[in-house]
C-alpha cells in the first residue's frame, strides 16, 4: 500500500525530459537511458505510474513497479 508522501521534502538533482533524450514510455530505452546515466541499480528503483503497460516496461528492465490506479492528490 502507497501511503501519502510529501514530495515538498524531496531534492531534484536530475530532470529527464523524454523531448530531450528521444525516447518516452512505454519505451524500454527511456528507463534503460535512466539506469546508465545516472549509474543506478534498477532492483533499488521504484517507478510509479498510472498506465500498466509502462509499470510492465519498467519491470522488464528491473526496476520496480507501483501501478497507481487511483487518482490521488499528493499535498
Amino acid at each position: 500500500m502507497v501511503g501519502r508522501i510529501a514530495f515538498s521534502n524531496f531534492k531534484l538533482d536530475n530532470i529527464i525530459l523524454s523531448g530531450i533524450i528521444g525516447y518516452t514510455k512505454p519505451d524500454p530505452r527511456a528507463f534503460e537511458y535512466m539506469i546508465i546515466t545516472y549509474k543506478l541499480d534498477p532492483h533499488n528503483c521504484i517507478f510509479i505510474d498510472d498506465q500498466l503497460e509502462n509499470i510492465k516496461s519498467a519491470q522488464a528492465c528491473s526496476m520496480n513497479g507501483i501501478h497507481l490506479k487511483t487518482i490521488c492528490r499528493f499535498s
